[in-house]
């Protein structure tokens, strides 16, 4: 069974392994206008509190094998000790097409339908136990694959894979990897990472796999991890050079695990392709949220992510700062999404619970420059006259544009998804279109 995180309320579904009972939040914040910007002085946000000194642990480089598990981190219980170590530059690719020119969504959970920047369909194609979480665009026009996607299956079945389908109807299923958890790719390419949860010999085990779709089934796994906890191998982003993988970013995320609101990531690590060495940036005890587009910064919370405020950090120099939380949030934040240009990071954050009575689960999204002045701050109810009823549940999903946000957002019992748009001030928000959103096209 696998985190869903986007919790309802109204119902807890019982899995062979464990029962997910995913609950959120609450704050009482002031309406927005939808319409004007929102003031970048808000009297409940704290100041912007830089780091003085650069959390992080000291760089770990270590040989990965097939059979060679990820070194011990240090526990929650000790503390980071800071460092004058600069952080080394890891030689992130800048993407080839840093702006979308089209996004996936999912209609009814088990079609894809190809969009435009604007809404418009442009194709679509079944795709049966989709998993919204792990779509990657695979479109190669030289192959007459004009309108193509790799998707994770979401059966809870051991034969769980990942499927390459067409608007043509045709679709290939991944050869020689099951047991698939999570996908990413790198934006532009045909290119995916895999990690896989696997049951032997009464221990859990991850990999990591990493290629071009016609291949990776038959590649050996660049990172295999034997985790006590079920925890797996969660892909953030594949780093290319030359348009071939040259290394991935990837996390550690539970299987089966509830009550919370934001995917329990832990730590987070590098591994490069060409030395087949892993380099480890955070220790589990410290949560990634996201990383930008051209993989220079970071966003993150640290233990006790609940009331620990949001980091953000420059990869490249070693600069950082952080966000504090807003006062009403008692549950944390997350969902971060960084803009094509490092202009502006958006996050969800969220308080209360959706068990009270009435439920007094709310969700604010807020949006600030890399600089940390807060430009935005959306309640979900500001969003409840766009789409007709009460929101409950709103999160950040990517950018359209150098100022434009996507949000995703569902009503009562997540009966219907939308997906929103709104500029980074807090204003112009509306319906782009119906479903769910799986992920951005990129121009070949």
């Amino acid at each position: 069974m696998r985190l869903n995180p986007y919790p309802n309320p109204r119902f807890i579904v019982t899995l062979t392994v464990l029962t997910i009972a995913v609950t959120a939040f609450a704050c009482n914040f002031p309406m927005p206008s939808l319409h004007s910007p929102i003031q970048t002085s808000l009297p409940t946000s704290p100041p912007v509190q830089p780091v003085s000194t650069l959390v992080r642990v000291a760089t770990k480089t270590v040989t990965v094998t097939p059979t060679k598990t990820i070194p011990p981190t240090i526990t929650p219980s000790e503390t980071i000790p800071p460092t004058a170590t600069a952080l080394p530059t890891l030689s992130p690719a800048q993407p080839t097409f840093p702006f979308p020119n089209g996004l996936i969504t999912i209609s009814n959970r088990d079609t894809l339908v190809w969009r435009t920047l604007t809404g418009g369909e442009l194709a679509s194609a079944a795709a049966p136990t989709v998993d919204y979480r792990f779509v990657h665009d695979v479109s190669q026009p030289a192959l007459n694959l004009p309108f193509a996607a790799a998707y994770q299956m979401n059966t809870y079945d051991a034969e769980d894979g990942v499927v390459r389908v067409a608007s043509s109807g045709d679709s290939w299923k991944l050869d020689g990897v099951i047991h698939v958890r999570a996908l990413a790719g790198a934006p532009g390419l045909p290119v995916i990472a895999v990690g896989i949860l696997d049951w032997k010999d009464d221990v859990w085990i991850t990999r990591l796999y990493v290629g071009e779709f016609d291949t990776v089934g038959n590649s050996q796994p660049i990172a295999t991890h034997n985790d006590p906890e079920s925890y797996y191998f969660l892909p953030l982003l594949v780093n290319t050079g030359a348009a071939r993988p040259a290394g991935v970013w990837f996390t550690l995320e539970a299987w089966g695990i509830g009550n919370v609101v934001f995917p329990p990531h832990q730590g987070l690590s590098y591994v490069e392709m060409a030395s087949g060495t892993v380099e480890e940036l955070l220790t589990r005890d410290y949560h990634p949220s996201a990383l930008s587009p051209d993989q220079s910064w970071l966003a993150y919370t640290g233990p006790g992510y609940e009331s620990t405020p949001l980091t953000i950090r420059n990869l490249e120099n070693g600069a950082s700062f952080q966000i504090p939380l807003r006062p009403e949030t008692d549950r944390g934040a997350g969902y971060a999404v960084f803009s094509p240009i490092d202009a502006y990071v958006a996050w969800m954050e969220a308080s209360g619970s959706w068990y009270d009575e009435p439920s007094s689960f709310q969700a604010v999204v807020r949006i600030a420059t890399i600089g940390g002045q807060i430009t935005a701050e959306l309640p979900m109810f500001s969003f409840d006259a766009i789409i007709g009823a009460p929101v409950e549940w709103v999160i950040p999903v990517g950018w359209l544009d150098a100022e434009t946000l996507l949000l995703q957002a569902y009503d009562f019992d997540r009966d219907h998804a939308y997906i929103l748009q709104v500029r980074f001030d807090g204003s112009a928000a509306r319906l782009l279109t119906t479903g769910e959103f799986a992920t951005f096209t990129y121009s070949r």
